[in-house]
């Protein structure tokens, strides 16, 4: 690892090397500090991140062994088919048959062409993940903060980060503010997840587990930070999976391997017939005229057999099949990258899939309501604000039950998120954390929309810790008999319960009791057993007094006031609904005999609640393994079972990149989609 030295030493410097495949996260930060060997105030040293530059490269993620374009189109015609094809063209030069030659040229050209543009879109693959990496990032370096590129940070970087930048390389956390980071793109999670600096004990913790380090390509939703970056390029975990795509081989398809295989049984069969004809051609006009001078008429007998038995044809029958396959699948907006592909979609028998953005929405939809006497189911899917308020199947105006009002206008203050819709070009613009967006899309479609006539006065962050967040607003159009200061707070049920004296039941506001508590926990866990998301909303009169402080004033003690004698309201469900054509989809798999596995980095119980709804499980007759099991499991014991298996859940990418092959040993041909592929 890096040593710090004096300056006599600083090419010695050079050499050492941080130490690689470390478990941060189960290490508290001031060790992490010191095997990184840095400074959480002052940062590196200008010499020594140049140092460690050279040593450990750039922060890019590196395509390996990237063809050529001239190697790829050269690929092209390496073909047994292909070869008999040139052969032919060739003879029928020497014959002057140009226009046979032309043709076949043509030909092997064309069906060369198209499968060069194809393979040449799909080696650029790496572009995209390239695109998700931060182009500029704030750190601190000799004890300054500057912005750089991200491709020059280093191992030993501090970096500052907040909501709405994306993450430039695997780091630590070493000090977190109300932080959230939505992590969907690397474990496939639909939420945003809470981060802090605080030490994980499970050394194997999967990814989505470990809560104080941050991931390359994920992007914070809320709050800010300042972490030491510890992994950069293809050692990230944004790293891992490029160097995955890069090193898995095409697989020719079996419409492929047929060819070849026609392709030199022909060739055999060609050179054998034509043998024989050139022998008993010239055996013939040996016997007739006593000589051998007819090799040359039996030579061009035997070439014109020859060149009349290659199927010129079957190349182009085989692209244009291949090319109205493409076609047809871009009708249903399905883009196929290789020709090829079509053929073998058509003897897959197991897909694995991911779920979130693929079987689900990715967007968090606020689906019910329960306050202590009511339940009330919401409609309508994703950011668009339109749906109806429902009790018992029945249309309500959720401005008219005193307490769905309280709930709605919660959703719409204590909320940092904000999203615009056009209904004219449906187009939406979405800004901020998941969680929120869903509450704020959710009072839109109440109609609520006069934030500005209840302007925040202060703000209690969320934090992992709290886990709630409150906002005290001032109501500038009021009647008499109302308050002027209200708080508004939101988060775990079991925390906000807590801290409720009183509860607004049927508009009354009444003291609550033990039963109140261990019903409305006893309804917070139904909704979580149906995978919901699930925030308890709260509410209380602000005294003027409270909150007459700068806010950077603003002390623990005040917190506890304003955030104690709450008075419940209810429970806020939302989820991540299924895609509606899912479920008919699947049905069509099953019909056809395919198997549908469920691929995710999400929750088991999420996963489990999403299959049940879809239909892809039923009864008893199916397992779940989780990330942790695969980790435990030889790949013996996975062969003989991956058959039953269902769902693969909290898995990371390298453990979907296991389960994929593992299926292919068995002897399936594997399709994957979403972020799996």
């Amino acid at each position: 690892m890096f040593k710090r030295k004096n300056k006599n030493e600083e090419l010695d410097a050079c050499l050492d090397e941080v130490e690689q495949d470390v478990a941060y996260h189960a290490m508290d930060t001031g060790e992490v500090i010191n095997i990184i060997d840095t400074d959480q105030f002052q940062g590196l040293t200008n010499f020594e991140a140049q140092c460690r530059t050279d040593q450990y490269g750039l922060n890019v993620l590196v395509e390996k062994g990237k063809t050529h374009p001239i190697v790829l189109l050269l690929r092209q015609f390496i073909d047994v088919l292909i070869g008999l094809l040139f052969i032919a063209a060739i003879v029928s030069m020497i014959f002057e048959d140009y226009i046979d030659a032309i043709v076949i040229f043509a030909i092997v050209l064309i069906n060369g062409l198209i499968g060069f543009v194809q393979e040449y879109q799909a080696e650029r693959s790496l572009e995209e993940l390239k695109k998700m990496v931060s182009k500029e990032v704030r750190i601190i370096r000799d004890g300054n903060e500057h912005i750089v590129d991200s491709k020059e940070l280093t191992i030993g970087d501090i970096v500052l980060i907040e909501a709405g930048e994306k993450v430039p390389a695997d780091m630590r956390l070493i000090e977190s503010t109300s932080l959230k980071v939505d992590e969907s793109a690397l474990t496939g999670e639909s939420i945003s997840l809470s981060k802090s600096a605080k030490q994980i004990i499970e050394v194997n913790a999967v990814i989505g587990d470990r809560r104080n380090m941050l991931f390359m390509g994920t992007t914070i939703t809320y709050g800010r930070a300042k972490a030491v970056v510890v992994d950069i390029g293809m050692e990230t975990e944004m790293g891992k999976i490029a160097a995955l795509m890069q090193k898995e081989k095409e697989e020719p398809t079996p419409l492929q391997k047929n060819l070849d295989k026609l392709g030199k049984i022909l060739g055999i069969i060609i050179v054998v017939i034509c043998a024989i004809v050139f022998t008993t051609v010239i055996v013939k006009h040996y016997l007739e005229h006593g000589n051998m001078e007819g090799w040359v008429e039996a030579l061009e007998t035997a070439l014109a057999l020859a060149v009349s038995a290659v199927p010129e044809g079957l190349p182009a029958a085989i692209t244009l099949t291949y090319a109205i396959g493409v076609r047809m699948m871009a009708k249903r907006n399905a883009i196929v990258s290789r020709l090829p592909a079509v053929e073998t979609l058509g003897i897959v028998d197991v897909i694995c899939s991911d779920k979130t953005g693929t079987l689900t929405k990715n967007e968090m939809t606020v689906t019910e309501i329960q306050t202590i006497d009511h339940k009330f189911a919401i409609t309508g899917a994703g950011y668009v604000p339109e749906g109806e308020f429902l009790e018992k199947g029945k249309e309500l105006d959720p401005r008219k039950d005193i307490e769905l009002e309280k709930i709605l206008r919660t959703a719409l203050l204590c909320n940092n998120a904000r999203v615009n819709y056009d209904k004219d070009t449906q187009e939406i613009e979405v800004i901020g954390d998941p969680t929120e967006v869903a509450l704020y899309v959710l009072a839109r479609k109440a109609g609520f929309y006069d934030e500005d006539n209840f302007p925040r006065q202060i703000e209690i962050f969320f934090d992992s810790q709290r886990k709630r967040m409150t906002t005290v607003n001032r109501q500038l159009e009021r009647e008499e008999y109302e308050e002027d200061l209200i708080a508004y707070t939101k988060g775990s049920p079991p925390v906000i319960i807590e801290r409720c004296n009183f509860a607004s039941i049927n508009g009354q506001v009444l003291p609550i009791d033990d039963d109140h508590r261990n019903k409305v926990l006893e309804l917070n866990n139904d909704m979580a057993s149906r995978a919901l998301r699930v925030l308890a909303v709260a509410y209380r009169v602000v005294d003027e007094r409270l909150i007459d402080v700068d806010e950077d004033d603003f002390l623990t003690e005040q917190e506890e006031n304003i955030e104690s004698n709450l008075i419940f309201l209810g429970l806020v469900g939302m989820i991540d609904p299924a895609r509606p054509e899912v479920h008919d989809a699947l049905l069509k798999c099953k019909t056809a005999g395919i198997k549908t596995v469920m691929v995710t980095g999400d929750q088991k119980i999420t996963a489990e609640a999403i299959a049940k709804d879809i239909g892809l499980i039923e009864g008893d007759n199916w397992i779940t393994i989780i990330g942790t099991e695969l980790e435990e499991m030889a790949d013996k014991d996975l062969l003989e079972i991956i058959d039953d298996v269902k769902i693969f859940a909290r898995v990371s990418p390298e453990h979907k990149h296991r389960i994929v092959s593992t299926f292919q040993e068995k002897g399936h041909t594997v399709a994957t989609t979403g972020e799996l592929v």
